[in-house]
Parts: structure tokens; sequence; C-alpha cells
């Protein structure tokens, strides 16, 4: 016999059909969590109190509102939420400063203000004062970086020199290139490191000058090491000259006197010492000597640095104008010796844009190898102007032949045979040319000049007058067929009524 199951169950009397059934399941109602308050409303409650009662508004007794209360209550309903003052780069407004509620009470100017500074005083260090914070972003900048810059020159190189001595404690190689560029910037604030050297010279220099420290006092410190930059303490002068510049000759005694103590002292900022050493002394001889008045600070730059630092940069410098030499077409089949001798006569000019380099007819000024740039070559024509009045007259003008661009060369047929340029060189980019002038080429051996001339050639020599003049007509065809256009593009937008700028027209 098989069981069937019921779809009731036994109540308490005994009874089966009230009791659920098999299948039904009991289901627990999962518990939702409150949302928390991410935010509160300040709300003066004075105001909140004076917008509830005013007169006409509706309630209980009255169930509609007048015009007059329901515009009044519109337009203040929105001052019972208190809102933090606008931020600006001036000092903030109080509210006690500005206009009241158009109908409100007297008092209700004060309540926020009151409110915003009862509520600051018990939730300390989480906002700042409304007043004191601001959009100028210098007050920020000088915040986050403790200090605020000063145009004052002297604070300049007291700062500069607290970065210096911070900066020297490492090793040349543990700085970072933004550290050896800060010591640039600090070197050029000195005349006596910066009038010596150009800015090539001085940017390689920071990259080796290291820190001398001495704790002790009266001991001597030998100048004919190198140049040295007070950083911090004081020296006295055991003999003179202190300091030998590059462009001073100075001679020294032997044996080198030795100054009494009235020669006057050296302070934080001020050198001694020399770049290159005195030759026929010592580096611990007693010349360019010093004597320590306290514990001192020095940035070095040792003579042999120095030396190899220019040594480099000279090398580096051969072969830029080596390299750019045997880029020009002809000059790839050079041996190396002769392409040596050019480099090593070469010297860098600059030039600006619209810059007559060359003018036709005219002996040029120099060899030039291009480095980077762009230059036009212009050759005269003659060629017919249309005068105002409709006359026709004959008149000489310039027409673009050619261009001159990176690695080419120009001036050696001009200079070698003492000849006429046969077109004008003007530069349409700023140039950086390496030029080789005609005192320069005396030193060049006979058979380089003759090797020099030999390879060289008159620039667009090849162009025949009608070749010129078939250029210039068809630029001055392509010029007044832009004319005509622009000309027919104005003429309509005049018909249509476009106004660029104007109307619909307008950009927003």
């Amino acid at each position: 016999m098989a069981l069937l199951k019921s779809s009731g169950g036994k109540n308490a009397s005994g009874d089966w059909s009230n009791r659920p059934s098999w299948d039904t399941r009991l289901k627990r109602t999962p518990q939702q969590r409150v949302p928390r308050e991410t935010t509160k409303e300040l709300i003066d409650y004075d105001q909140l109190s004076w917008l509830t009662s005013i007169p006409g508004l509706s309630s209980k007794y009255s169930p509609e509102s007048s015009m007059d209360a329901h515009r009044t209550f519109m337009e203040n309903y929105h001052r019972m939420f208190l809102k933090p003052t606008p931020l600006s780069a001036l000092p903030s407004k109080t509210a006690s400063a500005r206009s009241g509620y158009s109908k409100g009470p007297e008092k209700s100017k004060h309540t926020s203000l009151m409110s915003v500074g009862s509520l600051s005083s018990q939730k300390v260090g989480q906002l700042a004062p409304l007043q004191e914070t601001s959009h100028d972003i210098r007050v920020h900048l000088s915040k986050l970086h403790r200090e605020q810059r000063s145009e004052n020159p002297q604070q300049q190189r007291q700062a500069c020199i607290r970065t210096l001595r911070k900066i020297l404690r490492k090793m040349p190689f543990e700085r970072s290139a933004r550290e050896h560029h800060t010591v640039y910037k600090g070197l050029q604030l000195f005349s006596m490191m910066a009038d010596q050297v150009s800015d090539e010279v001085l940017k390689e220099m920071a990259t080796v000058a290291k820190l001398d420290v001495w704790r002790e006092t009266g001991v001597p410190v030998f100048g004919n090491q190198g140049l040295h930059l007070i950083l911090k303490g004081t020296v006295r002068p055991q003999t003179l000259p202190y300091i030998k510049l590059l462009s001073q000759v100075a001679e020294f005694d032997c044996p080198t006197p030795i100054m009494d103590d009235i020669t006057p002292e050296l302070g934080v900022g001020d050198c001694f010492g020399t770049l290159e050493r005195v030759e026929g002394r010592e580096s611990n001889s007693r010349i360019l000597t010093v004597l320590t008045q306290d514990p001192c600070e020095f940035l070095i730059i040792y003579g042999n640095d120095y030396k190899k630092v220019v040594e480099q940069l000279e090398h580096r410098d051969k072969s830029e104008k080596t390299q750019l030499v045997q880029a020009c077409p002809v000059y790839q089949l050079w041996p190396r010796l002769a392409v040596g001798q050019l480099a090593r006569i070469i010297s860098w000019e600059q030039f600006d844009p619209n810059w007559v380099v060359v003018t036709e007819g005219s002996k040029a000024p120099f060899i030039a190898f291009i480095k980077s740039g762009e230059c036009h070559v212009l050759r005269e024509v003659e060629a017919l102007h249309k005068l105002p009045n409709g006359q026709r007259v004959k008149k000489r003008k310039q027409v673009v032949v050619g261009r001159l661009k990176e690695f080419e060369s120009f001036g050696e047929v001009s200079i070698l045979e003492n000849m006429p340029f046969t077109c004008s060189v003007v530069t349409a980019t700023p140039v950086t040319m390496g030029v080789i002038t005609e005192e320069k080429l005396s030193e060049l051996d006979d058979t380089t000049r003759q090797l020099l001339l030999q390879s060289s050639a008159p620039n667009f020599a090849h162009l025949s007058q009608d070749d010129i003049h078939d250029e210039y007509m068809s630029q001055e065809m392509k010029r007044e067929w832009n004319e005509y256009k622009h000309g027919i593009v104005i003429e309509s937008i005049n018909a249509l009524g476009i106004r660029p700028g104007y109307g619909k027209w307008k950009k927003t």
C-alpha cells in the first residue's frame, strides 16, 4: 500500500488539515542594514523657526497660503541651510558684513557664523578655518616647500649655498641629473666661477664639483690644487694674490713671502685658488694659500678635473665638426686626415630667420657647413611690374630657385677663387653653421686647398636665365591663382551675408 502526500497538516485537535505541506520551506528574511548618514545638513533653527512663523502660511487652521507669504517663504527657505563661505584669494568676508535676508529678523545675520564657529571648535583638526583657506597657488606652494622664495639677491645666494652644501655631501657619481643642474645654476650666481669659463664648461664643471671639509682652525689650505668656493666659515689669505683667474697673468716670487695678519678675511661666497695649476710649482706650495679661521666647508674644483673637462669638450667638439664635414656629399670620399684639417679650423655660428648670409654678386664671407636649419637660395630676374596707374615697367625681382638643408655646404669656390657668389642665401629658419673664414684657410696646406677646390662647384650655377624666368612665372601664376581663389571665397561670403565672428557664425 503506497503512502500518499497530503496537502494539509494536523492541528491541535488532531486534524492534519492546517499543517504546512512537506515541500513548503521556511525562508529567513535577510536583515536590512539601515544606511548611515554620510553628510549632515547644518540647519539654522532660528531661521527655520522664523520661516514657519511667517504670517499667511498654510496650517491646520488655514489650508491655503497667501501669495505674499508663499513668495517670502520661497525667497528665504534656502537660508536655513548653513553653507561654508566661498573661497577666494583675498580674505573672505565675515557673515556679519554680508547683507541680511530680505525679510528675516536682524539676529539671523549672526546665527550662521556662530553655528559654524561652534561646530569647528567641537571638531578640532578636521577642517581649517574658512577665512584662512585661499585659492592663491603661491600660498600653497610656500606651505609645500616650507618657505617662500625671495627676490632679494642676497637671500637667493644664502639659499643657494645651503642647497649646495646639502647636494655636495654626495659624491659626483651619486648625484642625479637634476642635482647636477642645481649645482650648475648655483655656480652661475658667483661671478668668480661663471665669468672665467663658458656656460658649456661651467655645466660640466658642476658634475665634478666636490665638498672639502676642514673642522680645525689655523690649518693651511693650498689653493694651487684647484678653485675653492667658501660655503661655510672664514679664511685669511697667507699670500697675495690669493686667486689666479684664467685670463690673468700673475707672477709669483720665489720663495713665496708670507703676509701678516693685516690681510682681510674671506667669507662665504668668496673664492681662492686657481683652475689651472701654476707651472713650476707643486700643488702643496705656499702660493694661493689661506688659513682657516673657523671650521670651513669649500666647494672645490680640482685642476686635474678641470683639465679633463676641457679635453672632453674639445674632443666632443672636434668629433661633431668631423661628422658634419663627412656628412656633406662633396666630402664623403675625402681621406680622414684632410677632413680632420678642415674640422680643426671650423667655428660655430648661429643665424636668425630671414638673415641674409650671402648677397648675389658679392664674395662669400666664409665657407659654410649647415648643421641644422634651412636656407633659401634666391636669384634675380628681370620682369614686368604693373603700376597702380596700369603702366608696366621692367623691374628686377628675386625668385627662390632652391634650398640648402642640413649637411650641405656653400661658398667654397667664391672664397678659393675670389669670385662673386652666383646667388643670394637667406635663412628660412634658425640656422647653425660651421664656418671657415678666409683667414683660417691660410692654415691649410696646399694639398688640402687643391683638394677642396677640385671637389667643389658653384652652387646652382647650372640654372640659365630661361630656367630662372620659367620658375618665376610658375611661382607668379601660383600666387595669382591663390589670390583669385581667396577673392572668390570672400566674395561668396559677402554675397550670402556670412560674416565670420558675427551672428550665428560667432564662435562661443
